[in-house]
């Protein structure tokens, strides 16, 4: 949502980059816990750790490789509008997917 309105609706200035930094750097930061969250109920606290960090090499391994595929796009086609289509397609299906994520409720007793 945040990328889209930043490529499709706002001008292109000095605030709105800086703006958007801001914003898409604290929502990225924020999906943190909830995703340690997720991974520590389904699979138990013991293997927290190991499974959090699978998942930020997973993280990192994606963030290298969308930059490496932005240099591309931008070598091949001359501006970031593909890539920021691609990404924008990706977080949509990045959030669809994340509605499959079934809670499980635990009550204390």
């Amino acid at each position: 949502m945040i990328v889209s309105v930043f490529v499709l609706l706002l001008p292109k200035t000095v605030f709105t980059v800086f703006l958007f930094i801001v914003i898409l750097g604290l929502t990225g930061d924020a999906t943190v816990t909830p995703t340690s969250e997720i991974v520590s109920r389904r699979f138990g606290p013991e293997s927290l750790g190991f499974l959090f960090g699978i998942t930020f090499v997973g993280h990192q391994i994606g963030g290298f490789i969308s930059s490496w595929l932005g240099g591309v796009f931008i070598s091949q086609s001359g501006n970031y509008q593909a890539i920021w289509m691609f990404d924008i397609a990706l977080c949509a299906l990045a959030s669809a997917a994340s509605y499959g994520i079934q809670r499980k409720v635990t009550r204390l007793n």
